[in-house]
């Protein structure tokens, strides 16, 4: 009788395990930055890459995703719970030399601890220079003016979700710390 207890105990907190883990691995969706289509978006690849590294015990979002070859940029946004916000808000851009983005290591861990202490955020997934990719031409003059486009046009998404709270844009990295 003990033996099935403990058993079936055992069963019950594997299942909250399994549950729990699920729980703080999911992420909002990715909405995309430019709902319309970009005007005449000269970054172009025949497909986004992506690449998936180990994550760090420490990793809120339980995810190490890095993208690269991004034509089509997208956003997550990251919000407090509710009351709990302090009224500030601010984009991250994460890192990759602009050829990566490393999307859940240095743009969603950083949001959701950011959510957790009362600040909204928007991480960017930014469109990449991959000059070596397949049928890419852009040279990076070129190039630069899109991805400050991205950069812009994620400051508007976030000022119009966020209404009365102030935006702000910050460069962060990890090795800052």
């Amino acid at each position: 009788m003990k033996s099935q207890y403990r058993l079936i105990i055992t069963f019950v907190l594997i299942l909250f395990e399994v549950w729990s883990f699920n729980c703080s691995a999911q992420l909002a969706q990715e909405q995309p930055l430019w709902p319309n289509g970009i005007p005449n978006n000269p970054v172009k690849y025949k497909e986004e890459k992506l690449r998936t590294e180990d994550f760090r015990k420490s990793s809120l979002s339980q995810l190490n995703r890095v993208f690269s070859c991004v034509s089509e940029p997208t956003y997550i946004i990251h919000k407090p719970e509710k009351g709990k916000s302090k009224g500030v808000a601010m984009v991250i851009c994460p890192g990759g030399g602009f050829r990566d983005v490393w999307f859940d290591r240095e743009g969603n861990d950083l949001g959701i601890w950011l959510a957790q202490h009362g600040i909204t955020s928007l991480v960017l997934k930014y469109r990449t220079f991959n000059a070596d990719a397949e049928g890419f031409k852009l040279t990076w003059d070129e190039y630069m003016p899109q991805v400050y486009a991205d950069a812009k046009q994620a400051i508007y998404t976030l000022r119009s979700k966020a209404k009365g709270v102030m935006v702000s844009i910050r460069v962060w990295r990890e090795d800052m710390l």
